[in-house]
């Protein structure tokens, strides 16, 4: 095999799978920024915390995705 085949083929692969898992990371990250939101707001409610944590609360997903 040439190195331009090989050059070739590495390029393919990568094209094929490089926007895929961006994708799912930036899914899974917003996920977990949610579930930790939804926490937060129910801590909250449930005990005495400071009134930042309900203007905090709807940043943390964007800020982990």
């Amino acid at each position: 095999m040439s190195e331009i085949q090989v050059i070739e083929s590495a390029l393919r692969r990568a094209a094929r799978g490089g926007a895929g898992g961006s994708i799912a990371g930036l899914w899974h990250g917003l996920l977990v920024g949610a579930i930790i939101s939804l926490l937060m707001v129910g801590a909250y409610h449930l005990w005495p915390l400071p009134s930042w944590v309900l203007l905090a609360a709807p940043a943390v997903p964007f800020l982990s995705g």
